[in-house]
């Protein structure tokens, strides 16, 4: 009896033990996935990049562009940058002091577009002139699927307008494209090759891509207004020609 004792106390003490176990899992698993897709993680920070965070991103780029998609070769460096760098602007978003994300804008001021390498002007059926161009939005794969596409458009778009534009351009590939394409812009040109990468030239006016994607950015204004999306962009998240009254829906 004494052994029949024991071994009931130690056999109900492993399936305590299994069952903390499986507790703990499903604490640990609905503790990462009840934000879900389409929620972005708290306190995600939104600003400008800083010459320091540079490095970051170069290595983030290579890490996307080379090692993933192939539309470069590996570099034995593990950084990927290239001469319009030095004329954009980085928006980037982090948590945590973790960067998370980036999106790049090449104003019209500066020597060509990054879009130039693929695409002669001749061959463009737009005037470029004066246009902002969206490039590199790139997501690290640890924060996709958490809403910071629209939150680094969002911020690009508002960047982008309050420095004086009115049409967007940018190049898309699969579901960029299709992200781009969802927004308002539409493919205005011919296709282009880049390593891997089939590229195709996108267009539209920044008044267009607000009024298409209304409802996604009353989300990402919520998120800022409640303080999940830290803003800390030197502009204003309103825009004074674009001040639309929030849709109450939800985040």
């Amino acid at each position: 009896m004494r052994a029949l004792g024991a071994s009931f106390r130690t056999g109900a003490s492993a399936w305590v033990s299994v069952a903390r176990a499986a507790l703990q899992r499903c604490h640990l698993e609905y503790s990462v996935t009840v934000q879900g897709p389409g929620s972005t993680p708290a306190q995600t920070v939104v600003r400008l990049a800083e010459p320091s965070d540079r490095d970051t991103i170069y290595r983030l780029r290579h890490q996307v562009f080379a090692s993933e998609l192939g539309q470069h070769a590996i570099r034995d460096t593990g950084v990927l940058h290239d001469h319009v760098d030095d004329h954009n602007v980085y928006i980037v978003a982090e948590h945590g002091g973790e960067l998370l994300g980036f999106v790049s804008v090449t104003p019209p001021a500066a020597p060509s577009y990054a879009l130039e390498r693929h695409f002669r002007r001749s061959a463009v059926p737009i005037d470029l002139r004066g246009s902002f161009e969206l490039r590199l939005l790139v997501i690290a794969e640890s924060a996709r699927n958490h809403g910071l596409s629209e939150v680094l458009l969002f911020a690009a778009l508002r960047w982008s307008e309050e420095h004086g534009a009115t049409r967007i351009v940018g190049t898309g590939y699969g579901w960029v494209k299709r992200f781009y394409e969802s927004l308002g812009m539409e493919a205005v040109g011919p296709t282009a090759q880049s390593g891997a990468l089939t590229l195709e030239l996108l267009s539209a006016t920044v008044c267009q891509i607000m009024e298409s994607c209304r409802s996604r950015i009353d989300k990402v204004r919520q998120r800022i207004a409640s303080g999940i999306v830290d803003w800390r962009l030197s502009i204003p998240v309103e825009s004074a020609r674009h001040r639309l009254p929030i849709e109450h829906a939800h985040v």
